[in-house]
């Protein structure tokens, strides 16, 4: 963590990019996977950050207070986000860069939205992926108050349309886990 510095995140198949809002200029900060199809084995490394674990060159710089956006999309910005049948989790962990994410519990959750009871039986913005899609794509963490140095931040949906088996019984089911992380 450095100076500050507002940005949106941008994840994008099959690539994910920061574009920063100050200077409008593209930038790659993203452990980026090769295509959007989700993580399903729990038990797999590619939980850790995906199927393209890789260092990559460049932080963003924040500072503590800062709002981070992250901006979920399929093909292009404010498409459909996810479909309406992947109900489920969205999420924000934050972990020290030098942990590339591995060893133990490096991994601090800031942020979880999951279900949300609606007295009203019609509505349909229980889960947080209602809520993702009519935020087109977008959830905020604000950057804690933390010792300056580089962190990973891993943004996560977990949809849950296949969830009732698990995925070591039937490798066509599972959980989802579409996850991508910025370095800052």
């Amino acid at each position: 963590m450095k100076s500050s510095s507002l940005f949106v995140l941008l994840a994008v198949a099959p690539q994910i990019i920061i574009i920063p809002t100050v200077t409008g200029e593209t930038f790659i900060y993203i452990r980026s996977p090769p295509t959007n199809e989700p993580v399903k084995d729990i038990y797999s490394n590619d939980m850790t950050c995906n199927v393209h674990n890789r260092a990559v060159p460049q932080t963003v710089n924040v500072a503590t207070g800062d709002n981070l956006t992250f901006e979920w999309y399929h093909e292009s910005r404010k498409d459909d986000i996810i479909n309406d049948s992947h109900k489920g989790a969205v999420q924000v962990y934050i972990a020290p860069s030098a942990s590339n994410g591995t060893g133990g519990a490096v991994w601090t959750k800031l942020f979880s939205d999951s279900y949300a009871y609606a007295f009203d039986s019609s509505s349909n913005n229980k889960w947080a992926t209602d809520r993702l899609r009519r935020a087109k794509g977008q959830h905020h963490v604000i950057i804690p108050n933390i010792p300056t140095g580089d962190y990973l931040f891993r943004a996560e949906i977990i949809a849950l349309h296949q969830a009732q088996v698990r995925y070591d019984q039937d490798h066509d089911k599972g959980a989802e886990f579409l996850t991508f992380h910025a370095f800052v």
